[in-house]
């Protein structure tokens, strides 16, 4: 005998069926804002978007030919910044002529933007009298060059070789009593022509 509870049973599992497979298209929401980055640039706080479907890879040169530069394509973007670096260290593990690696980032206020490639490097100004050493040890970065131009301003290198490790010595720093910015040395993509 079929109550009248019978079909709303079915409907209700019918709908949970066509609901549970309709979660896998939408993205996940944190993934989104894990790729967000902030750093201070001397004048306010710039938020970047990792790029999660590229990176560049530099190849050592061969048999007299110049260095090979190359921007990758991912077949399937990676959904996190920490998936693009395991993917970065698949390759470099995979394919020893590889040199160097980079990540890029696009403005989020300005989405339209060139990409911008990521390097190691950030300047980085103190207050005066604020010592660089301890600063630089917090985020595991050295002084390459002391800025002539610019007082208490040093251009800095990050000792990993990680995707984002300038970025993250930049975002970290922002909010260190005696920075006064820290921002990653950032690189425009080339226009494919």
């Amino acid at each position: 005998m079929v109550g009248p509870h019978h079909n709303s049973f079915w409907v209700a599992l019918s709908l949970l069926i066509v609901l549970s497979g309709c979660d896998s298209v939408r993205p996940p929401p944190v993934a989104a804002e894990a790729a967000v980055r902030h750093y201070h640039d001397g004048k306010q706080m710039v938020s970047v978007r990792v790029m999660l479907d590229r990176l560049m890879v530099q190849r050592a040169s061969q048999e007299g030919r110049p260095a090979v530069v190359e921007v990758i394509m991912l077949r399937t973007p990676v959904v996190a910044a920490a998936e693009l670096e395991a993917v970065a260290r698949q390759m470099r593990e995979a394919q020893p002529d590889i040199m160097a690696m980079s990540a890029y980032v696009s403005q989020v206020d300005a989405p339209q933007a060139q990409p911008q490639r990521l390097t190691r490097r950030f300047a980085l100004q103190l207050s005066a009298g604020t010592d660089p050493a301890p600063v630089l040890e917090r985020v595991a970065a050295r002084i390459v060059e002391v800025v002539a131009y610019s007082a208490n301003t040093y251009l800095c290198e990050a000792e990993s070789s990680t995707l984002l490790s300038a970025l993250d010595a930049a975002a970290a720093l922002a909010q260190t009593p005696g920075v006064v910015f820290a921002t990653p040395q950032i690189e425009r993509m080339q226009s494919h022509r």
